[in-house]
């Protein structure tokens, strides 16, 4: 009398063995959330951290300026004129704070979304475009109108300051 294993013996395709979408829907929006609650607890001060969807032509389509060489050489024209590329990055180069570094990992991970980070001084908007996370201060009121990208998450580039 022969037995039978209880345990399938041949591999099954990889197409069978993948979470079906809503469960992997839900670790997708608990982890956001999670997420979202690490960045806010890195600020000493009462902020509000919330995403929505792209849905501006800015963030959507895809042009020149997705591509990380000709973000900072626009930069570059914009901040200081002609001077060579390395002594604009070593000057308008800054390290992310904890809070920006999880953001970068969060805009990454999220790219068809945008992630708002309110305090009471700054109104941050940051989100993949092209090759790089722009993070982003929009309101003169709130931070000044800035853009700054990174597309290592260690280092920030100044790239516009109006």
């Amino acid at each position: 009398m022969s037995q039978q294993s209880l345990f399938i013996t041949t591999p099954l395709p990889v197409s069978t063995i993948q979470p079906p979408s809503l469960i992997s829907l839900s670790y997708r929006v608990a982890a956001e959330k999670v997420a979202m609650w690490e960045i806010q607890h890195r600020f000493k001060t009462e902020v509000f951290v919330s995403s929505r969807p792209k849905e501006d032509k800015w963030h959507l389509t895809s042009n020149e300026f997705w591509y990380w060489d000709r973000i900072i050489e626009s930069g570059k024209s914009y901040m200081v004129g002609d001077i060579p590329t390395q002594e604009y990055l070593r000057k308008f180069s800054s390290p992310l704070s904890k809070w920006q570094k999880l953001a970068y990992v969060w805009a990454i991970e999220n790219p068809d979304s945008i992630l708002d980070v309110e305090t009471s001084r700054h109104e941050w908007q940051v989100y993949t475009r092209g090759e790089y996370v722009e993070f982003s201060l929009p309101h003169q009121d709130k931070g000044g109108e800035r853009n700054y990208v990174t597309r290592n998450g260690k280092t920030k580039v100044l790239v516009n300051e109006d």
